[in-house]
């Protein structure tokens, strides 16, 4: 007589769920997956231009703060003191080039027996300001396009 014993069975799935491994990833699950890298992508190389434009900024003003320092050599320099020759110093036409290129706009400079202004254009607007201007009186601020336009000589210092 044969004995039938009621106990467990294996089977090949547990709750539902195959033992079997699957053999790859299925097309859906692919393209989820392409779908979800694409968005962060996304996110992360736009904040990435955001930050490298706001570097761009902080080098032009950083470089027109620099300009007023050298402003003050070429004055103490020259007797009688005059700032009549600053826009052609060596040092001064590298820092406005060099505000030019972070800028992509060449910066400007006025110069006048008693007064000099540097302009430069940001890369990244600033509330209104779209522009940057630093002159003899050891202003250093935004200006709008309106302001930057209105600068045009030594004796239009920053508004």
């Amino acid at each position: 007589m044969k004995s039938i014993s009621k106990g467990f069975i294996p089977t090949s799935k547990i709750f539902g769920v195959s033992l079997r491994s699957k053999r790859g990833f299925t097309l859906i699950e692919m393209l989820v997956v392409v779908a979800i890298i694409s968005i962060l992508a996304t996110v992360v190389l736009g904040q990435l231009t955001r930050a490298r434009a706001q570097a761009a900024n902080a080098a032009v003003k950083s470089t027109l703060s620099n300009l007023r320092t050298q402003a003050t050599l070429v004055y103490s320099a020259i007797s009688p003191n005059s700032y009549e020759n600053v826009c052609t110093d060596p040092v001064f036409v590298q820092g406005l080039t060099h505000a030019g290129t972070v800028g992509g706009v060449p910066a400007e400079c006025f110069d006048a027996l008693e007064t000099w202004v540097v302009k430069a254009t940001l890369q990244l607007p600033e509330n209104t300001s779209t522009h940057w201007c630093t002159d003899s009186t050891a202003k250093s601020q935004g200006v709008t396009e309106a302001q930057y336009n209105a600068i045009t000589s030594a004796s239009t210092l920053c508004p």
